[in-house]
């Protein structure tokens, strides 16, 4: 090849070159895409959901690689049906799930939350060791 072929083709060559040297830095400052998801709460918008709402308003969903949306309950809705007919890809439900579950639904129970009323000192008496 002639030294001016040779040159010629030098700046193509080192563009090339470094395309290809950029590209993994330039992919790895690239933001992955979401995955979108849907949870179906059991009820109206309220106080006993507020650690979904801080979750996404802190970005603690993001930071995992989802975007979630909260969706809305409402009287009469099953919850059930909702993630299993694709509706939702997740809901917050009561205790009927388990039976859901028994009656061959095709549902998996994440976690079971128990709430109690705390009275105070009365509710320990006896219980207590000090």
């Amino acid at each position: 090849m002639s030294l001016q072929k040779q040159t010629a083709a030098c700046p193509a060559f080192i563009l090339v070159i470094g395309l290809i040297l950029l590209l993994p830095a330039a992919s790895a400052g690239a933001a992955r895409p979401l995955e979108r998801v849907t949870l179906q709460l059991k009820w109206r918008h309220q106080f006993q959901f507020a650690g979904y709402y801080a979750a996404v308003e802190r970005g603690y969903y993001r930071e995992a690689g989802l975007e979630v949306v909260l969706k809305e309950g409402r009287r009469g809705m099953s919850f059930v049906e909702e993630v299993v007919s694709g509706r939702a890809d997740f809901g917050t439900e009561m205790p009927v799930l388990l039976l859901k579950r028994l009656q061959g639904r095709p549902v998996v129970v994440l976690a079971a939350i128990f709430l109690s009323a705390f009275t105070g000192d009365t509710d320990c008496k006896g219980r207590l060791r000090h």
